[in-house]
Protein backbone atom coordinates (compact mmCIF):
# COMPACT_ATOMS: atom_id res chain seq x y z
CA UNK A 1 0.00 0.00 0.00
CA UNK A 2 1.50 3.25 -1.04
CA UNK A 3 -1.18 5.90 -0.77
CA UNK A 4 -4.38 6.77 0.98
CA UNK A 5 -7.52 5.34 -0.58
CA UNK A 6 -10.96 6.70 0.20
CA UNK A 7 -14.64 5.80 0.18
CA UNK A 8 -16.06 7.18 -3.06
CA UNK A 9 -19.64 7.33 -4.20
CA UNK A 10 -18.30 5.44 -7.23
CA UNK A 11 -16.00 2.87 -5.59
CA UNK A 12 -12.24 3.23 -5.91
CA UNK A 13 -9.47 1.35 -4.07
CA UNK A 14 -8.96 3.20 -0.95
CA UNK A 15 -3.88 0.41 0.74
CA UNK A 16 6.08 -9.65 23.70
CA UNK A 17 4.81 -6.31 22.51
CA UNK A 18 5.13 -3.26 24.71
CA UNK A 19 2.12 -0.93 24.68
CA UNK A 20 2.08 2.48 26.33
CA UNK A 21 -0.96 3.41 28.47
CA UNK A 22 -3.91 4.58 26.37
CA UNK A 23 -7.54 5.55 26.86
CA UNK A 24 -8.51 3.37 23.88
CA UNK A 25 -9.13 -0.35 23.76
CA UNK A 26 -5.94 -2.08 22.64
CA UNK A 27 -5.64 -5.79 23.22
CA UNK A 28 -3.31 -8.66 22.42
CA UNK A 29 -5.32 -11.37 20.68
CA UNK A 30 -3.91 -14.84 21.33
CA UNK A 31 -4.31 -17.86 19.10
CA UNK A 32 -2.35 -21.04 18.54
CA UNK A 33 0.32 -19.29 16.46
CA UNK A 34 1.08 -15.95 18.09
CA UNK A 35 -0.26 -12.81 19.75
CA UNK A 36 -1.68 -10.06 17.57
CA UNK A 37 -2.41 -6.47 18.46
CA UNK A 38 -5.93 -5.15 17.89
CA UNK A 39 -7.29 -1.61 17.53
CA UNK A 40 -11.05 -1.78 17.97
CA UNK A 41 -13.53 0.63 16.39
CA UNK A 42 -17.32 0.67 16.10
CA UNK A 43 -17.46 -0.79 12.58
CA UNK A 44 -14.05 -2.38 12.07
CA UNK A 45 -11.13 -3.75 14.03
CA UNK A 46 -7.54 -3.38 12.89
CA UNK A 47 -5.66 -6.52 13.82
CA UNK A 48 -2.07 -7.42 13.18
CA UNK A 49 -2.08 -10.20 10.60
CA UNK A 50 -1.13 -13.73 11.69
CA UNK A 51 -0.08 -16.76 9.70
CA UNK A 52 -3.63 -18.14 9.84
CA UNK A 53 -4.70 -15.01 7.91
CA UNK A 54 -2.52 -15.86 4.90
CA UNK A 55 -5.19 -17.62 2.84
CA UNK A 56 -8.03 -15.14 3.61
CA UNK A 57 -5.67 -12.28 2.73
CA UNK A 58 -4.69 -13.98 -0.52
CA UNK A 59 -8.36 -14.52 -1.44
CA UNK A 60 -9.11 -10.85 -0.63
CA UNK A 61 -6.30 -9.60 -2.87
CA UNK A 62 -7.23 -11.91 -5.73
CA UNK A 63 -10.88 -10.85 -5.51
CA UNK A 64 -9.89 -7.17 -5.72
CA UNK A 65 -6.92 -7.50 -8.07
CA UNK A 66 -8.38 -5.51 -10.98
CA UNK A 67 -10.00 -3.01 -8.64
CA UNK A 68 -6.81 -2.24 -6.72
CA UNK A 69 -4.75 -1.83 -9.90
CA UNK A 70 -6.62 1.45 -10.55
CA UNK A 71 -4.81 3.13 -7.65
CA UNK A 72 -2.04 0.72 -6.59
CA UNK A 73 1.08 -0.67 -8.28
CA UNK A 74 0.40 -4.04 -9.88
CA UNK A 75 1.31 -7.01 -7.69
CA UNK A 76 3.80 -9.46 -9.26
CA UNK A 77 2.34 -12.89 -9.99
CA UNK A 78 4.81 -14.52 -7.61
CA UNK A 79 3.25 -12.62 -4.70
CA UNK A 80 -0.16 -14.26 -5.12
CA UNK A 81 0.61 -17.47 -3.24
CA UNK A 82 -0.03 -18.51 0.39
CA UNK A 83 3.71 -19.04 0.88
CA UNK A 84 4.58 -15.51 -0.24
CA UNK A 85 1.83 -14.00 1.91
CA UNK A 86 3.10 -15.95 4.90
CA UNK A 87 6.60 -14.60 4.34
CA UNK A 88 5.18 -11.09 3.96
CA UNK A 89 3.39 -11.39 7.31
CA UNK A 90 6.68 -12.35 8.94
CA UNK A 91 8.49 -9.44 7.24
CA UNK A 92 5.83 -7.09 8.59
CA UNK A 93 6.58 -8.33 12.11
CA UNK A 94 10.23 -7.43 11.56
CA UNK A 95 9.27 -3.99 10.25
CA UNK A 96 7.11 -3.43 13.33
CA UNK A 97 10.00 -4.35 15.62
CA UNK A 98 12.32 -1.88 13.86
CA UNK A 99 9.61 0.82 13.89
CA UNK A 100 9.38 1.31 10.13
CA UNK A 101 5.82 0.01 9.66
CA UNK A 102 2.79 -1.14 11.63
CA UNK A 103 0.50 -3.19 9.38
CA UNK A 104 -2.97 -4.54 10.09
CA UNK A 105 -5.81 -6.40 8.49
CA UNK A 106 -9.13 -4.51 8.51
CA UNK A 107 -11.83 -6.81 9.86
CA UNK A 108 -15.56 -6.06 9.75
CA UNK A 109 -16.95 -6.26 13.29
CA UNK A 110 -20.37 -7.54 12.24
CA UNK A 111 -19.06 -10.53 10.30
CA UNK A 112 -15.42 -10.91 11.31
CA UNK A 113 -14.48 -10.88 7.62
CA UNK A 114 -11.24 -9.41 6.30
CA UNK A 115 -12.31 -6.38 4.22
CA UNK A 116 -9.04 -4.52 3.72
CA UNK A 117 -5.53 -3.66 4.88
CA UNK A 118 -4.17 -0.62 6.71
CA UNK A 119 -0.80 0.49 7.98
CA UNK A 120 1.32 3.25 9.42
CA UNK A 121 4.49 3.20 7.37
CA UNK A 122 7.22 5.29 5.78
CA UNK A 123 6.61 6.51 2.21
CA UNK A 124 7.97 4.24 -0.50
CA UNK A 125 10.98 5.44 -2.53
CA UNK A 126 11.69 8.18 0.00
CA UNK A 127 14.24 8.97 2.68
CA UNK A 128 11.47 10.70 4.66
CA UNK A 129 11.48 9.04 8.11
CA UNK A 130 7.88 10.03 8.95
CA UNK A 131 5.22 7.37 9.24
CA UNK A 132 1.84 7.89 7.58
CA UNK A 133 -1.53 6.16 7.18
CA UNK A 134 -2.09 3.94 4.13
CA UNK A 135 -5.06 1.68 3.46
CA UNK A 136 -6.92 -0.35 0.87
CA UNK A 137 -10.56 -1.35 1.34
CA UNK A 138 -12.09 -3.97 -0.96
CA UNK A 139 -14.59 -2.87 -3.59
CA UNK A 140 -17.59 -4.59 -2.00
CA UNK A 141 -17.04 -2.75 1.28
CA UNK A 142 -16.37 0.77 -0.01
CA UNK A 143 -18.74 3.55 1.00
CA UNK A 144 -19.53 2.14 4.46
CA UNK A 145 -17.22 4.32 6.53
CA UNK A 146 -14.61 1.60 6.97
CA UNK A 147 -11.73 3.60 5.49
CA UNK A 148 -12.55 6.63 7.63
CA UNK A 149 -12.60 4.54 10.80
CA UNK A 150 -9.41 2.71 9.81
CA UNK A 151 -7.58 6.03 9.39
CA UNK A 152 -8.95 7.26 12.73
CA UNK A 153 -7.68 4.14 14.50
CA UNK A 154 -4.26 4.48 12.84
CA UNK A 155 -3.99 8.12 13.90
CA UNK A 156 -5.07 7.36 17.46
CA UNK A 157 -2.43 4.68 17.65
CA UNK A 158 0.26 6.83 16.03
CA UNK A 159 -0.28 10.00 18.04
CA UNK A 160 -1.16 8.15 21.23
CA UNK A 161 0.77 4.93 21.70
CA UNK A 162 3.67 5.65 19.34
CA UNK A 163 3.82 9.31 20.44
CA UNK A 164 4.45 10.59 16.90
CA UNK A 165 4.61 14.36 16.45
CA UNK A 166 3.80 14.35 12.72
CA UNK A 167 2.45 11.93 10.13
CA UNK A 168 2.78 12.23 6.35
CA UNK A 169 1.10 10.40 3.49
CA UNK A 170 0.50 10.77 -0.23
CA UNK A 171 -2.58 10.43 -2.39
CA UNK A 172 -3.35 10.49 -6.10
CA UNK A 173 -4.64 13.99 -6.89
CA UNK A 174 -7.79 12.65 -8.59
CA UNK A 175 -8.75 10.41 -5.66
CA UNK A 176 -11.21 12.93 -4.23
CA UNK A 177 -12.66 10.55 -1.66
CA UNK A 178 -9.26 9.87 -0.10
CA UNK A 179 -8.42 13.58 -0.09
CA UNK A 180 -11.73 14.29 1.65
CA UNK A 181 -10.99 11.75 4.39
CA UNK A 182 -7.56 13.27 5.04
CA UNK A 183 -8.89 16.83 5.10
CA UNK A 184 -11.65 15.84 7.52
CA UNK A 185 -8.94 14.78 9.97
CA UNK A 186 -7.05 18.06 9.53
CA UNK A 187 -4.37 17.02 7.03
CA UNK A 188 -2.82 19.84 5.01
CA UNK A 189 -1.18 19.73 1.57
CA UNK A 190 2.61 19.59 1.73
CA UNK A 191 3.91 19.56 -1.83
CA UNK A 192 4.04 16.93 -4.55
CA UNK A 193 5.94 13.65 -4.75
CA UNK A 194 6.83 13.47 -8.43
CA UNK A 195 6.40 10.16 -10.29
CA UNK A 196 6.11 8.24 -7.03
CA UNK A 197 3.90 5.34 -8.20
CA UNK A 198 3.52 3.38 -11.41
CA UNK A 199 -0.21 2.82 -11.95
CA UNK A 200 -1.32 0.80 -14.98
CA UNK A 201 2.04 1.46 -16.66
CA UNK A 202 2.06 5.22 -16.02
CA UNK A 203 4.24 7.05 -13.48
CA UNK A 204 1.92 9.10 -11.29
CA UNK A 205 2.55 12.03 -8.95
CA UNK A 206 1.19 11.98 -5.42
CA UNK A 207 0.08 15.00 -3.43
CA UNK A 208 1.72 14.92 0.01
CA UNK A 209 -0.38 15.59 3.12
CA UNK A 210 0.79 16.13 6.71
CA UNK A 211 -0.90 16.21 10.09
CA UNK A 212 0.73 17.28 13.37
CA UNK A 213 -0.19 16.02 16.79
CA UNK A 214 -1.09 19.60 17.75
CA UNK A 215 -3.68 19.87 14.98
CA UNK A 216 -4.95 16.35 15.70
CA UNK A 217 -5.48 17.07 19.39
CA UNK A 218 -7.07 20.44 18.71
CA UNK A 219 -9.77 18.64 16.76
CA UNK A 220 -10.19 15.95 19.46
CA UNK A 221 -9.39 13.26 16.88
Amino acid sequence: MSEARGEPAQPQATHGFAIRPSSRVISLFNDRTCSAMELKGKKVTLRELRQIDAEPLLAHRKCNLTFFEKTLPKLPDCSLTPEYIGQEIERNRCRREEGSAYRFGVFENASGDLVGEAELSKPEKSCDPRLGPHYAIGKRHCGQGYATEAVKLLLEYGFGDLQLDLVRTGVLPDNCAAVRILQNFGFQEDGVWAERLEIQGVSRDLVAYVLSTKVWRSGDG
